[in-house]
């Protein structure tokens, strides 16, 4: 499957069909009233032969501006205008743009998530074809957010199997941590703690300590003071006295009761650095 086929099959996705009304899923029942089409289905199926051959006219145009900023710049607008309006088009202008730039990447995160949001397994399907390393970093972050709504554990997973690296990445596996340790702190934990040392496996860490500290306190204190690990144990001791360090000074009492020495040693360490921080 050729790269702009794939980008045209994704589209065709995110479109909602002209042929039919829209069911509710699971029914059969006819006197089941359908739920009203998106607004944008009429843009779409009335959209006229001439309204498509203008935005045709202006890619065209678009070709022609010399700067090559300015040039990336229309073809992305035209690429945003056409996603719905006509999406062969759209991948047309797609391919024009320059792999891995920014007007590129903003649209690759858009339609990973779109596509994400109708199909998981398809969307990840289309990030795996991406040839620009940071395009396909870029997309997975997406997708994992989408899947983090409804089952975080799954979308930390498809980050960590994945096997891409890059900030942006971090950025995303955070969030998805985010996600999880709200849901089940425990269970996030566990999973950080086999993380290589490293940027991503602190902010997941301290992601995780304050999270599960706001619900659980106890379990997050006795959590840490299990880690058998001494480089982990000291990690997690670190994130537990930041997180105490963002909280009221009632709740900063109540979580520093629970502490271990050594957490409270952290914690005075970053309110001495924090008050100096601010007097001067």
């Amino acid at each position: 499957m050729t790269a702009r086929f794939r980008l045209l099959f994704c589209l065709s996705l995110l479109l909602v069909s002209c042929d039919k009304p829209a069911v509710k899923r699971g029914t059969s029942d006819p006197d089941v009233k359908p739920k009203a089409p998106p607004a944008v289905t009429k843009s779409i199926c009335e959209t006229s032969p001439d309204a498509r051959e203008k935005v045709r006219d202006s890619l065209d145009e678009a070709n022609r501006i010399s700067s090559p900023e300015e040039r990336a710049n229309a073809v992305a607008a035209i690429v945003w205008d056409s996603l719905e309006l006509d999406p062969k088009l759209a991948a047309d202008a797609f391919q024009q743009l320059t792999p891995g730039a920014a007007q590129r990447v903003r649209l690759v995160q858009h339609l990973a998530m779109r596509l994400a949001e109708e199909d998981v397994d398809a969307a990840i399907k289309w990030a795996d074809a991406l040839e620009n390393p940071d395009e396909i970093s870029f997309a997975y972050g997406k997708i994992a957010l989408v899947i983090a709504e409804t089952d975080p554990e799954r979308a930390a997973n498809l980050l960590s199997e994945s096997g891409i690296a890059g900030r942006e990445f971090d950025v995303a596996l955070v969030q998805v941590i985010q996600r999880w340790a709200a849901a089940k702190p425990a269970d996030a934990a566990a999973w950080v703690v086999l993380f290589d040392a490293g940027e991503a496996r602190t902010a997941s860490m301290n992601t995780v300590v304050s999270l599960w500290a706001k619900s659980d306190a106890p379990a997050a204190f006795g959590w840490i003071g299990s880690i058998e690990n001494d480089a982990l144990r000291e990690e997690a001791r670190q994130a537990m006295a930041e997180a105490i360090l963002q909280q009221s000074p009632p709740v900063q009492n109540e979580w520093l009761k629970l502490a271990s020495a050594e957490v409270r040693n952290a914690f005075e360490k970053l309110k001495q650095q924090a008050d100096k921080d601010a007097a001067e």
